[in-house]
Protein backbone atom coordinates (compact mmCIF):
# COMPACT_ATOMS: atom_id res chain seq x y z
CA UNK A 1 0.00 0.00 0.00
CA UNK A 2 1.46 3.30 -1.03
CA UNK A 3 -1.33 5.76 -0.27
CA UNK A 4 -2.00 6.52 -3.94
CA UNK A 5 -5.49 6.50 -5.44
CA UNK A 6 -4.90 3.07 -6.97
CA UNK A 7 -3.35 1.93 -3.69
CA UNK A 8 -6.55 2.93 -1.91
CA UNK A 9 -8.61 0.93 -4.41
CA UNK A 10 -6.24 -2.02 -3.89
CA UNK A 11 -6.71 -1.71 -0.11
CA UNK A 12 -10.50 -1.73 -0.45
CA UNK A 13 -10.28 -4.73 -2.81
CA UNK A 14 -7.96 -6.60 -0.42
CA UNK A 15 -10.25 -5.96 2.53
CA UNK A 16 -13.24 -7.27 0.57
CA UNK A 17 -11.34 -10.37 -0.63
CA UNK A 18 -10.22 -11.13 2.93
CA UNK A 19 -13.78 -10.69 4.17
CA UNK A 20 -15.27 -12.86 1.42
CA UNK A 21 -12.74 -15.67 1.92
CA UNK A 22 -12.30 -15.35 5.69
CA UNK A 23 -8.61 -14.77 5.11
CA UNK A 24 -5.98 -12.95 7.10
CA UNK A 25 -4.91 -9.66 5.55
CA UNK A 26 -1.32 -8.44 5.78
CA UNK A 27 -1.02 -4.76 4.93
CA UNK A 28 2.53 -4.02 3.81
CA UNK A 29 4.22 -0.75 3.02
CA UNK A 30 7.81 -0.59 1.83
CA UNK A 31 10.00 2.41 2.60
CA UNK A 32 13.02 2.49 0.29
CA UNK A 33 16.20 3.80 1.83
CA UNK A 34 19.32 4.81 -0.08
CA UNK A 35 22.34 2.53 -0.14
CA UNK A 36 24.58 5.49 0.47
CA UNK A 37 24.29 9.16 1.16
CA UNK A 38 26.23 11.87 -0.71
CA UNK A 39 26.02 15.23 1.10
CA UNK A 40 24.71 18.20 -0.88
CA UNK A 41 27.26 20.53 0.73
CA UNK A 42 31.05 20.17 0.44
CA UNK A 43 31.39 19.76 4.20
CA UNK A 44 28.32 17.57 4.53
CA UNK A 45 27.18 19.65 7.48
CA UNK A 46 23.70 18.79 8.61
CA UNK A 47 23.20 16.30 5.81
CA UNK A 48 23.13 13.07 7.79
CA UNK A 49 20.70 14.46 10.35
CA UNK A 50 18.41 15.83 7.63
CA UNK A 51 18.32 12.54 5.74
CA UNK A 52 17.79 10.61 8.99
CA UNK A 53 14.88 12.90 9.88
CA UNK A 54 13.40 12.45 6.40
CA UNK A 55 13.46 8.66 6.67
CA UNK A 56 12.19 8.71 10.24
CA UNK A 57 9.23 10.80 9.05
CA UNK A 58 8.71 8.46 6.09
CA UNK A 59 8.65 5.52 8.48
CA UNK A 60 6.17 7.30 10.77
CA UNK A 61 3.88 8.25 7.86
CA UNK A 62 4.01 4.67 6.54
CA UNK A 63 3.13 3.27 9.98
CA UNK A 64 0.16 5.64 10.33
CA UNK A 65 -1.11 4.72 6.87
CA UNK A 66 -0.77 0.97 7.46
CA UNK A 67 -2.47 1.26 10.85
CA UNK A 68 -5.35 3.12 9.19
CA UNK A 69 -5.86 0.38 6.59
CA UNK A 70 -5.70 -2.29 9.33
CA UNK A 71 -8.31 -0.36 11.35
CA UNK A 72 -10.62 -0.22 8.31
CA UNK A 73 -10.19 -3.97 7.80
CA UNK A 74 -11.00 -4.67 11.44
CA UNK A 75 -14.15 -2.55 11.14
CA UNK A 76 -15.18 -5.04 8.46
CA UNK A 77 -14.37 -7.91 10.85
CA UNK A 78 -11.30 -8.93 8.88
CA UNK A 79 -8.30 -10.35 10.70
CA UNK A 80 -5.52 -7.97 9.70
CA UNK A 81 -2.05 -6.88 10.66
CA UNK A 82 0.23 -4.27 9.24
CA UNK A 83 3.94 -4.09 8.60
CA UNK A 84 6.33 -1.41 7.44
CA UNK A 85 9.49 -2.71 5.82
CA UNK A 86 12.60 -0.65 5.15
CA UNK A 87 14.69 -1.87 2.26
CA UNK A 88 17.72 -0.85 0.25
CA UNK A 89 16.76 -3.25 -2.55
CA UNK A 90 13.84 -2.90 -4.90
CA UNK A 91 10.40 -2.46 -3.30
CA UNK A 92 9.10 -5.25 -5.54
CA UNK A 93 11.78 -7.61 -4.24
CA UNK A 94 10.88 -6.72 -0.67
CA UNK A 95 7.17 -7.31 -1.33
CA UNK A 96 7.69 -10.67 -3.02
CA UNK A 97 10.24 -11.76 -0.41
CA UNK A 98 7.90 -10.92 2.43
CA UNK A 99 4.99 -12.65 0.68
CA UNK A 100 7.07 -15.81 0.27
CA UNK A 101 8.15 -15.82 3.90
CA UNK A 102 4.52 -15.43 5.01
CA UNK A 103 3.28 -18.11 2.54
CA UNK A 104 0.86 -15.61 1.00
CA UNK A 105 -1.68 -16.94 -1.51
CA UNK A 106 -2.47 -13.65 -3.24
CA UNK A 107 -0.82 -10.25 -3.51
CA UNK A 108 -3.15 -7.35 -4.23
CA UNK A 109 -1.31 -4.22 -5.36
CA UNK A 110 -2.26 -0.93 -6.94
CA UNK A 111 -0.90 0.15 -10.30
CA UNK A 112 0.50 3.65 -10.14
CA UNK A 113 -0.97 4.33 -13.58
CA UNK A 114 2.23 5.31 -15.36
CA UNK A 115 1.69 6.26 -18.99
CA UNK A 116 2.88 3.66 -21.51
CA UNK A 117 6.21 5.33 -22.49
CA UNK A 118 7.27 5.85 -18.85
CA UNK A 119 6.21 2.33 -17.88
CA UNK A 120 8.21 0.93 -20.82
CA UNK A 121 11.33 2.84 -19.74
CA UNK A 122 11.03 2.71 -15.96
CA UNK A 123 8.92 -0.32 -15.25
CA UNK A 124 6.79 -0.30 -12.14
CA UNK A 125 6.67 -1.97 -8.77
CA UNK A 126 3.34 -3.59 -9.58
CA UNK A 127 4.65 -4.99 -12.89
CA UNK A 128 7.72 -6.41 -11.17
CA UNK A 129 5.57 -8.01 -8.44
CA UNK A 130 3.15 -9.42 -11.03
CA UNK A 131 6.08 -10.93 -12.97
CA UNK A 132 6.78 -13.21 -10.01
CA UNK A 133 5.59 -16.69 -11.07
CA UNK A 134 5.19 -18.22 -7.61
CA UNK A 135 2.45 -16.01 -6.08
CA UNK A 136 -0.77 -14.96 -7.77
CA UNK A 137 -1.01 -11.16 -8.08
CA UNK A 138 -4.00 -8.93 -8.67
CA UNK A 139 -3.08 -5.46 -9.95
CA UNK A 140 -5.83 -2.91 -9.31
CA UNK A 141 -6.05 0.14 -11.55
Amino acid sequence: MDGSQTGERAAATAIQFAKDYTAELIVLRVVKTPMSYVPATPTGSGGPSVIREYYDNSQKDAREYVDGVVARAKEERVEARGEVVRTMVSPAGAIVGRARSEHVDLIIIGSRGLDKPRRLLLGSVSAAVAANPSIATLVVK
